[in-house]
């Protein structure tokens, strides 16, 4: 929930069936995106290869995790910065489940990660999986659904979990399989 003057801003330009970035608006006029985007691989690898959005991610500050010093910048993008990287980081967005490595204690994880929110979808429009792979995962969450508090419990997911909830998670944004 926004308060204090800031705003969502949807992006038109996004074609999935919902938004994983989100932009903010401050009452300056700024904009910031939800995650955050600075150094997510997707934005790392179009500044490396010195791609078309690179100039405007350098220049945003984008292109590496921000720093104490960079963060003012990367929570003031302009509002044409902020539809360009929500727009390329949504071209680009599909959820995969990552194996993990358990020797080196590793866990299996869905990468982007899952927002809160989006799982509590995934809960209930998969009833399938509501009762199989993710049964464990949504029952917390749905337990937890509307409350003030929740507790901050980090999960481990097992390889089925990941694979799932990817799935689901592209299903549910309408992304395309590649």
């Amino acid at each position: 929930m926004l308060t204090d003057g800031y705003t969502y801003e949807n992006n038109p330009n996004v074609t999935l069936a919902r938004e994983y970035w989100i932009i903010v608006a401050d009452p300056n006029g700024a904009r910031a995106m939800l995650p955050r985007p600075d150094g997510d691989p997707r934005v790392v690898a179009e500044c490396v290869a010195n791609g078309p959005l690179a100039p405007t991610l350098r220049n945003a500050q984008l292109c590496s995790q921000a720093t104490s010093e960079t963060l003012a910048r990367v929570n003031a993008l302009t509002p044409a910065e902020a539809v360009q990287v929500s727009t390329f980081l949504h071209e680009k967005l599909r959820f995969a489940a990552t194996e993990g490595d358990a020797e080196k204690g590793i866990a299996p994880s869905v990468q982007p990660y899952p927002l809160t929110d989006d799982i509590l979808d995934v809960c209930k429009a998969f009833p399938a999986d509501r009762s199989g792979a993710l049964r464990e995962r949504c029952d917390d969450e749905l337990k937890y659904e509307g409350a003030s508090a929740r507790p901050s419990i980090a999960r481990v997911y097992s390889v089925e979990d990941a694979r799932a909830l990817a799935a689901r998670l592209n299903e549910l944004y309408g992304i395309p399989g590649r």
